[in-house]
């Protein structure tokens, strides 16, 4: 794989993260006097998704492992193998008003210069006092074990500077924007073309399949993309958020960290079907869930009106402005002014996307006094779970990616599948 990294994208998106810095405030612990990033050795225990590896992403538009990332007043520094630093050369030194430092690792002595310079970088940052970092992070190897033993010993006080990376993070440019929106297109286009016929089939022949072959079956759409999108020219761009989920039976677990059970899926009368997908597209996320009922009861029907009537309403005020806990607020009322009862059932309604399936500072729920801004993207999803029909249990659920504008939403995968 070719590494190319764009200047232009590097410099804007590196000037948002310094200008929300100086605002300072509770994101950035009161306002710390440096930041450093760690990035540690990759391996099978590595997540999928992090707040560090998203920052990479951000900036860079690939993961650069066991490299330090050092934020000071005015200057990105970073410490990293030869072979990394050539593929940072073509930034250039300085653009508006920042300046770039690449520092080369060196093995004759471990790094020990490299981290003295960095900490002397560090200390001498604004009151060089406060430094912020990513603790809840864990980060492996030699390398890093090695540089966080030294800034420690540097006598400044460590805070949790997350909130304030986050909250640069889930405000999209465009080019995230285009990212996510083909993301998402690739999400509904694969269900509406492949996932939902192949489910409707095995339900009109009676087959019997488990619900992990039919995720396993929908992952292999992945491997062909321009069978459903032409746009899409290259493969290596595209992957799945998740194992595409398919419950039935039963038992769902609509949270965000659900897992496929291998239960055949049951199509008989009165039978509920959710199905959650998501691409990823350029390590931007995109999700879609939808519910297919078999033959359902008339209280089923009206537990579903009421879910799409919530849905409806809430789906009005995505629009930049808008208080976060607000959303909650017109969900519960619309769903107590039709059936109150309903309200012990309710799972919404959603949380905030990009690089990271799930931005945690940006979660649509009562407590979030955070106002929607233009640019942020959410999977915004309205679900009831432990319902009743009889003797069985069932769930619904729909989610959509939506992108808030300034003047309203959209759809990212519009139209709607």
């Amino acid at each position: 794989m070719s590494v190319k990294i764009d200047q232009g994208i590097f410099w804007s998106r590196l000037k948002r993260i310094f200008d929300n810095w100086n605002k300072g405030g509770r994101p950035w612990a009161g306002g710390v006097d440096a930041i450093i990033v760690n990035y540690g050795s990759q391996d099978d225990e590595s997540e999928i998704y992090s707040r560090t590896s998203a920052i990479h992403l951000f900036l860079f538009g690939y993961e650069f492992p066991d490299t330090v990332l050092v934020f000071t007043e005015k200057k990105l520094t970073i410490l990293c193998s030869k072979t990394k630093g050539k593929y940072f050369e073509s930034l250039g030194k300085s653009q508006r008003g920042l300046n770039l430092e690449l520092m080369i690792r060196n093995k004759a002595d471990k790094d020990a210069s490299n981290f003295a310079t960095l900490v002397s970088m560090l200390k001498k940052s604004k009151k060089g006092t406060l430094l912020g970092w990513l603790p809840k992070e864990t980060q492996r190897g030699k390398f890093i074990t090695r540089w966080n033993q030294a800034w420690t010993k540097s006598g400044m006080k460590a805070e949790n500077v997350s909130l304030g990376l986050g909250r640069v993070l889930s405000v999209k440019d465009r080019p995230a924007q285009k990212n996510v929106e083909t993301a998402a297109r690739f999400t509904a286009t694969v269900f509406k073309r492949y996932m939902k016929n192949e489910i409707e089939s095995i339900c009109d022949e009676e087959k019997k399949v488990k619900h992990q072959k039919i995720s396993e079956d929908t992952v292999k759409c992945f491997e062909k993309p321009q069978k459903f999108d032409a746009k899409i020219a290259d493969k290596e761009d595209l992957d799945v958020c998740y194992d595409p989920l398919v419950m039935s039976g039963g038992l769902y677990d609509l949270r965000s960290s659900a897992t496929n059970d291998d239960k055949y899926l049951d199509f008989g009368q009165k039978s509920v079907i959710i199905c959650k997908l998501g691409a990823r597209y350029k390590q931007y996320c995109s999700n879609l869930t939808r519910t297919i009922f078999i033959d359902p009861s008339t209280d089923m029907e009206k537990n579903y009106k009421t879910l799409i009537n919530t849905y409806l309403a809430c789906y009005k005020i995505l629009k930049a402005g808008t208080r976060i806990s607000q959303i909650h607020q017109v969900a519960t009322g619309t769903i107590k002014r039709s059936n109150k009862k309903l309200i012990q059932n309710f799972v919404g309604c959603g949380f905030g996307m990009g690089l990271e399936f799930r931005e945690s500072n940006l979660v649509l729920n009562e407590k979030n006094q955070q106002i929607l801004k233009s640019g942020h993207i959410v999977n915004f999803s309205i679900g009831f779970e432990k319902l009743k029909e009889g003797s069985k249990t069932y769930a619904m659920q729909i989610a959509d990616t939506i992108l808030i504008t300034q003047e309203g939403r959209k759809p990212a995968q519009f139209p709607l599948p």
